[in-house]
């Protein structure tokens, strides 16, 4: 056990140093901008997942690269509306299916009908999945115009936080981070698992 947990704590480290390497590469602005547009219709994992290390790593571009995750999420977005609007059937549908949440546009409806646009700048602000709030926007001919604005505002509200606060935080945090990774690792794990769970009782 012990080994295993040794073995484990080195592949963290090593995977941490892997990405805090490709954070500062030249090419990390381009990744970050093509997982901001597919999360928005149906990568799994959030653009903070780069973000995060990117800002640590070049806490002077936190802003640019904030600019490119919220202008790429958003792209991605009308792509996910247009998804929903024309081929609900053949693509939103599955897709939503696949990640448990097929009766999503319904919940959509429900809660377009009680929030209103506010709907959109929450989808877009916290940690429910985008890229259901995107899909069935446009099944349920939610307004384009809206919902371009809504988008821009609530990503970039949450990307320009995270960065500020990374880039603010980056003397400190990175030596934190590099201290707790286990730890941070499997708390990591369990959000997930929450998340997960909350989103099966949709």
């Amino acid at each position: 056990m012990v080994s295993l947990l040794h073995r484990l704590h080195k592949a963290l480290h090593r995977h941490y140093e892997g990405v805090m390497a490709l954070s500062s590469s030249p090419h990390a602005p381009y990744w970050l901008g093509v997982v901001s547009a597919t999360e928005s219709i149906f990568f799994p994992i959030p653009p903070d997942v780069m973000l995060v290390p990117m800002c640590l790593a070049q806490p002077k571009k936190a802003m640019l690269y904030a600019m490119i995750a919220t202008l790429t999420s958003t792209i991605g977005g009308v792509l996910g509306y247009v998804i929903g609007l024309l081929f609900y059937t053949e693509l939103a549908l599955p897709l939503m299916t696949f990640y448990g949440l097929h009766d999503g546009l319904a919940t959509f409806q429900e809660y377009y009908a009680t929030y209103g646009i506010a709907i959109i700048v929450i989808g877009g602000f916290t940690i429910l999945p985008y890229k259901i709030i995107t899909l069935s926007a446009g099944a349920a001919l939610f307004p384009l115009p809206s919902f371009v604005v809504a988008s821009l505002l609530s990503r970039g509200a949450r990307f320009f936080l995270v960065a500020l606060l990374t880039a603010y935080a980056s003397p400190r945090l990175r030596p934190f981070i590099e201290r707790h990774l286990d730890t941070l690792f499997f708390l990591a794990i369990a959000l997930v698992f929450l998340i997960i769970a909350l989103m099966m009782t949709l």
